[in-house]
């Protein structure tokens, strides 16, 4: 049998000089709590920007075992993932690999991968590692403010004599400042709109709003339920309108930060209108269905074009009738049979047919 996952490890970062927790000693810790660690500790080589003498090495090495061992790493995460690993990934991981002696050892560890697939502790470990979650509240503000002066209409009009219940889904949502983001645009212009009232402590409406943050990572929905974010100029809150902070409570400050930033929590009438929870979008079903809104933004890159086309069908399947989807700002909509494009001055989005 292989040893046990933290030697791998340690075997993996051996003559890193560059990592931020190599001179400390964790607690002994199991499994794949040991490699997450250890993969949120992996740092690139100390220098960015590579030779072309070194990237000849590399491809050398990419025809040895290492290589062959590699090629398979990547393909489990594209299968099990629809990641398409490009070749930043790949001399990311090659740099890591080449560290190690042990070929019976890794070879044992990429077998286990294959065959356990999603059950294996360690390919979310390896996920995480390989993808990047940094996001903020009212990121890209030309496509929210043109939801909420475009959809959102839409949506009160056709719910206004019905029921009153507005249904979005955040996919990929990250950290969740996304759905968050949405929540409060959303409470924003009913106030505005007269369909509810700010009182202290909440906002009174006959209206119900309810959205779901996915993501594929379990440390990130922990992260997204807590509902805590740091200020500071490249916090979470780097976009967010000032007239919108109304809804988090101020906190202490950072102790972690040198900096000293605020930390912000979303209010707890905010908190209760989201709900986390794990999901992968290569999935051939949608987690729910008849949602109103879904948002999917910068994700797509890391899918090849196949996969682009099922995770986009996925969020049409997912929508309710004239439901309106919208991708990132650089992405391209796969399936334009089954959409009416909406497109105007620094945004797009997307009406089901």
């Amino acid at each position: 049998m292989a040893s046990s996952l933290e030697e791998k490890l340690k075997l993996l970062n051996k003559g890193i000089s560059d990592l931020k927790e190599s001179n400390k000693s964790p607690k002994p810790m199991s499994g794949a709590n040991a490699l997450k660690n250890k993969m949120d500790a992996l740092k690139p080589m100390n220098s960015g920007i590579h030779k072309p003498v070194a990237n000849l090495q590399l491809r050398k090495k990419s025809m040895d075992w290492r290589g062959a061992l590699l090629k398979r790493v990547m393909s489990i995460v594209e299968k099990h993932a629809g990641i398409t690993l490009n070749n930043s990934h790949e001399e990311k991981l090659l740099r890591q690999i080449d560290k190690l002696t042990d070929q019976s050892e890794l070879e044992q560890w990429v077998s286990s991968l294959e065959v356990m697939g999603n059950r294996h502790g360690d390919l979310q470990a390896l996920i995480e590692y390989l993808t990047v979650h940094e996001t903020y509240f009212y990121r890209d503000p030309q496509q929210f403010n043109g939801v909420r002066e475009e959809v959102f209409p839409e949506i009160f009009k056709r719910k206004l004599s019905g029921q009153k219940k507005i249904k979005v889904w955040s996919a990929a949502c990250s950290s969740g400042e996304e759905p968050y983001t949405l929540i409060i645009l959303l409470l924003d212009e009913l106030i505005k709109k007269s369909y509810a009232s700010e009182k202290s402590g909440g906002i009174v409406t006959d209206w119900s709003i309810d959205v779901l943050g996915t993501d594929i990572s379990s440390k990130i929905i922990q992260t997204a339920s807590r509902g805590l974010y740091s200020g500071g100029p490249l916090g979470s809150f780097r976009g967010m309108p000032k007239a919108l902070m109304r809804f988090f409570s101020e906190g202490e400050k950072n102790a972690n930060n040198k900096l000293a930033f605020i930390n912000y929590t979303v209010k707890p009438f905010v908190k209760k209108l989201a709900r986390f929870k794990l999901f992968n979008l290569t999935s051939n079903r949608p987690p729910e269905t008849g949602f109103d809104i879904v948002f999917c933004r910068n994700v797509m890159i890391y899918f090849n074009d196949d996969v682009k086309k099922q995770v986009q069908k996925t969020l049409y399947d997912a929508l309710g009738p004239g439901g309106a989807l919208v991708l990132g700002p650089t992405d391209i909509l796969m399936i334009p049979e089954l959409f009416t494009l909406h497109r105007r001055r620094g945004y797009t989005y997307y009406v089901k047919k």
